[in-house]
């Protein structure tokens, strides 16, 4: 699955991963703007998190290769990854939400997804153990699942 994972403070644990999408969901406001094209606000978005010290992953994130970097290439700023020793760009590609369209996109999975089994329940169980402990502040929560929401739909 090509999906970004955001992390704070390193990559070895879902507090990690938690604190990292919580505060990107945190932070997504300051790059949508109401006449910008959706490409654009991702790939801002993107690049934001990079520079603000988040670690920000690609398809594995336990291979350190495929943290993203940022990289200025043709006099404007891309995100890239390692790809067998090579710098890869990730072609991010978003489009606004327009309710009068009548277009409804879905990012479909590229393996099966079962809540109830394997990766995807161990996912999801380490989200809901986040989200109904009572430690962690409602508004840290909120941040955490718009995160959660926002990233899960890149693919």
């Amino acid at each position: 699955m090509s999906t970004f994972k955001v992390f704070y403070g390193g990559t070895s644990n879902y507090d990690q991963e938690f604190e990292g999408t919580k505060r990107a969901g945190a932070l997504f406001h300051n790059y949508w703007t109401q006449n910008g094209p959706g490409q654009k606000i991702f790939e801002d978005f993107i690049i934001g998190l990079v520079g603000s010290g988040l670690i920000v992953t690609y398809k594995d994130d336990l291979n350190p290769d495929n943290r993203v970097f940022v990289k200025n290439t043709g006099g404007a700023n891309h995100v890239f990854y390692k790809s067998g020793g090579q710098d890869k760009q990730i072609n991010v590609k978003a489009e606004k939400d327009n309710p009068n369209n009548d277009v409804v996109t879905m990012a479909v999975p590229s393996v099966a997804a079962d809540p109830d089994t394997g990766d995807t329940k161990d996912y999801l169980n380490n989200a809901l153990t986040k989200l109904i402990d009572p430690q962690i502040h409602p508004d840290e929560k909120r941040e955490f699942l718009f995160g959660l929401l926002l990233l899960k739909r890149c693919r």
